[in-house]
């Protein structure tokens, strides 16, 4: 296969990064993310395209329910529930 999946930004003046159509459309993140969702990012130090859409789901998912149950939503409470496993490395 010769089609990349990754480019640089290349003659575009202006800075942007890809994403799926589904984190918007059916997960309802919105841009700018929320102070919790940036709180999340900056804890597991990763950018928004590098979590998978069931992370993503999972976030929304914690939101909507620490708002149903009319409870605090917190980093702390979320990374409970939440684990990362890194990828293990290939040789």
């Amino acid at each position: 296969m010769t089609e990349r999946v990754c480019h640089g930004r290349g003659n575009y003046p202006t800075d942007f990064f890809y994403v799926y159509a589904t984190m918007f459309k059916d997960l309802k993140v919105l841009l700018p993310v929320s102070d919790f969702q940036m709180g999340v990012l900056r804890k597991l130090n990763v950018a928004p395209t590098q979590l998978h859409l069931n992370d993503w789901a999972f976030m929304q998912a914690f939101s909507a329910v620490c708002t149903g149950l009319a409870l605090y939503l917190t980093l702390g409470a979320f990374l409970y529930f939440f684990h990362v496993q890194p990828h293990p490395s290939k040789p």
